[in-house]
């Protein structure tokens, strides 16, 4: 099923994500103005910390190289024995598997 998801929807991902690229430069974000990069930054955390943490949780472990930075032994123990079993699905599609080691698709 990943497979044939990546395959359908890779290559216009690819290409939106470079067509995105120009618009994320440090001159482009410069222009956004202090404010409103402020407003972002308080409205994600917000919405982090509203997240229940057996839904967030998974979901950064999912996404987080475990090298770097490290976490302290306990929390990744946990993290990939015992809630990043529980939300598995997150994991379909994250850049790394349950042991911390980036995921190849065929």
């Amino acid at each position: 099923m990943r497979a044939i998801m990546l395959r359908a929807f890779g290559d216009g991902l690819a290409n939106h994500l470079h067509a995105e690229m120009p618009t994320v430069t440090p001159e482009k974000i410069h222009q956004v103005g202090k404010s409103a990069l402020d407003s972002m930054i308080r409205g994600i955390i917000c919405n982090s910390l509203l997240s229940p943490p057996l839904t967030a949780f998974p979901f950064i472990l999912a996404h987080h190289d475990y090298g770097q930075p490290p976490m302290p032994g306990p929390i990744m123990w946990i993290g990939r024995n015992v809630v990043g079993r529980l939300n598995q699905s997150f994991r379909q599609f994250a850049p790394f598997d349950l042991q911390g080691n980036p995921q190849t698709y065929q």
